[in-house]
């Protein structure tokens, strides 16, 4: 596991909001464990060189087109 960023996005009523750039296998309900609390609600934003804005569920990559974007 490796994290490369980690920002404090907000903090209210003990319920702190993190923003995290993780490698591949990190298991972000384990750091929050590791900083005494839990993971209230989690959500993957990007992926390799796909990112959130870019969703479209009326689009759908061939298998050629997404592994084009990963080389």
């Amino acid at each position: 596991m490796r994290v490369h960023e980690l920002v404090l996005d907000g903090y209210a009523d003990g319920i702190a909001r993190l923003e995290l750039h993780v490698s591949s296998g990190t298991y972000v309900r384990a750091i929050a464990e590791s900083l005494g609390g839990h993971c209230v609600s989690l959500r993957r934003t990007e992926i390799g060189p796909f990112t959130i804005e870019e969703a479209d569920p009326e689009r759908i990559l061939t298998p050629e087109d997404a592994l084009a974007r990963l080389s």
